[in-house]
């Protein structure tokens, strides 16, 4: 994996990988079918949009133990992965050039443009699982 040679103790330093990003690999990782998709986002909109709901507030200088709840594998012009990045609990990303997660601005947009990709129900074992939206409002109206 190619190391980004931009400052990463900001928390826009992703923002200035999501520039660069063509595709991303979305990847359920605790799921009990794991799914996994790509996204162009060359169309018109797509690459802004995703900048938008992936902007962090606030890197918290703490991190989660968990394995996060989606990869995303960030994805060159040639469909060569240039990072990752793990979403937990709907409020935050953990990316390696980070020390600690980053906090979401609005976790539910990211959570919304998921369920948008086609990763609208988590696969929990559960026959009725809970959308996205509703491990947002669970989590963030705690």
């Amino acid at each position: 994996m190619r190391r980004s040679c931009i400052s990463t103790a900001e928390p826009s330093a992703l923002d200035s990988v999501l520039r660069d990003t063509c595709h991303v690999r979305l990847v359920e990782v605790r799921a009990v079918r794991r799914r996994e998709l790509v996204v162009d986002l060359t169309r018109p909109g797509e690459r802004d949009r995703l900048r938008e709901v992936m902007a962090v507030r606030s890197l918290a200088g703490l991190a989660c133990a968990c394995m996060g709840d989606v990869r995303f594998e960030l994805l060159d012009e040639r469909r060569e992965r240039v990072a990752v990045v793990l979403l937990h609990h709907g409020i935050t990303l953990a990316w390696g050039d980070w020390d600690g997660h980053g906090v979401l601005a609005d976790g539910r947009a990211l959570l919304r443009w998921l369920d948008e990709q086609g990763l609208a129900q988590r696969q929990t074992g559960k026959a009725e699982a809970p959308s996205w939206n509703e491990v947002a409002d669970g989590l963030l109206n705690a």
